[in-house]
């Protein structure tokens, strides 16, 4: 769990720029369950938050899309561990607060790897 707050003033001393005055705070966290063998099936399910609120100067800073929203998942990861050198695994994130950045209705990202160690 990180609490996060970032603070902008800018004061223009010239005649062309813009005073700001910004500040958003955001709470990130996640909580997980994993299950692993030394050899075998692996498994981890976890909630993922970022929730992130601008606290004044809405609209002073430009950018492309706003700052100000609350997204939580859902991460689901299956693997299998061959001995200790090789390893397989998939993961799939459910989108929980259904925002405008997720692809459809629950997908919000799947990922898929083979990790070598040595």
């Amino acid at each position: 769990m990180a609490h996060e707050w970032r603070l902008e003033t800018r004061e223009s001393r010239l005649v062309v720029g813009e005073d700001v005055d910004y500040e958003d705070r955001s709470w990130l966290g996640a909580a997980a369950l994993t299950f692993r063998l030394p050899v075998g099936f692996r498994a981890e399910g976890a909630f993922e938050m970022d929730l992130r609120d601008v606290i004044r100067g809405d609209g002073q800073v430009p950018l492309a899309q706003s700052l100000d929203y609350h997204n939580t998942r859902l991460r689901l990861e299956i693997g299998w561990e061959f001995g200790t050198r090789f390893r397989a695994e998939a993961g799939y994130r459910i989108d929980l607060d259904g925002d405008n950045y997720s692809h459809g209705d629950w997908f919000d990202g799947a990922h898929g790897a083979f990790i070598v160690h040595w």
